[in-house]
């Protein structure tokens, strides 16, 4: 059994450039086929993100994975923009903060690569619970942008954990509609990305924080122990490809890692 492994590979493209390479101007030739590819970088089309999460699982497999952190017990928060009673929620997940940075830099032959959809910078979340609703705090680097904003703090809940249902698992979303400045629209899944209104939230948002209060029945989980998935995103541009998340705006966590919430680990 091995007590070390090296990992190679994870963009070796640019170790092999060409003027020109079978009748191909500026090559980057690889050294496998895609299918065989050392590279476990994520790329735009092809095989996208597949290797990066083939990586991630078998480095869980290989070192084995702590338990999660059980949550905080039942506690009914106030939805007024004061988060005093927050401070003892547990877990607090944590999200790199700085990937909302815009991008103005030049490429090859006269590309310029700039983006400039980076706006509410994701830092931290909990979550706390009663025997009626889920409560969510997230908070963000700087003060959170207007919610009249297109495609603002989406929140996306896998509520079965079955990747299989809903779309790329997420059987809820809330915030795809624009909300009003006091509520939110909850909606489930159809397939793919089709969603039908099925209940509305509270929110308050105050500073850099934002709390949305959801009842538990709206989501199914009425009367049983939670064990959910979530993610926030703000500021996507192509809804429905779950590959933006790691080029617009923010995601946290990134990418198509999500937050979980298991209850029955107390």
């Amino acid at each position: 059994n091995p007590q070390f492994v090296f990992v190679t590979g994870w963009n070796e493209w640019i170790a092999g450039r060409y003027e020109m390479w079978q009748q191909q101007y500026n090559a980057f030739p690889d050294e496998f086929s895609q299918e065989k590819s050392r590279d476990i970088e994520p790329m735009k089309g092809g095989h996208g993100d597949a290797y990066y999460y083939q990586l991630a699982a078998n480095i869980r497999r290989f070192k084995g994975v702590g338990r999660p952190e059980p949550p905080s017990k039942e506690q009914t928060m106030t939805i007024d923009g004061q988060i005093t009673e927050w401070e003892q929620v547990k877990p607090l997940y944590r999200t790199p903060p700085g990937n909302t940075l815009h991008r103005n830099h030049p490429g090859w032959s006269g590309i310029q690569f700039t983006n400039n959809t980076g706006r509410n910078d994701f830092v931290s979340t909990r979550v706390a619970r009663d025997k009626d609703n889920l409560y969510f705090l997230v908070q963000t680097a700087e003060n959170i942008t207007s919610h009249t904003d297109p495609g603002w703090m989406w929140l996306f809940l896998d509520t079965d954990r079955k990747r299989d249902t809903g779309w790329e698992g997420y059987d809820y979303m809330l915030n795809r509609i624009s909300p009003s400045s006091t509520t939110i629209t909850i909606e489930r899944n159809k397939g793919d990305w089709k969603w039908e209104k099925c209940g509305e939230a509270t929110y308050k948002v105050s500073g850099k924080q934002m709390e949305i209060e959801i009842p538990r029945g709206l989501l199914s989980l009425k009367d049983q122990k939670l064990n959910f998935e979530f993610k926030w995103t703000d500021n996507i541009q192509q809804a429905g490809d779950i590959m933006d998340f790691y080029i617009s705006g923010d995601a946290a966590p990134a990418g198509r890692f999500n937050f979980v919430y298991q209850e029955e680990n107390q």
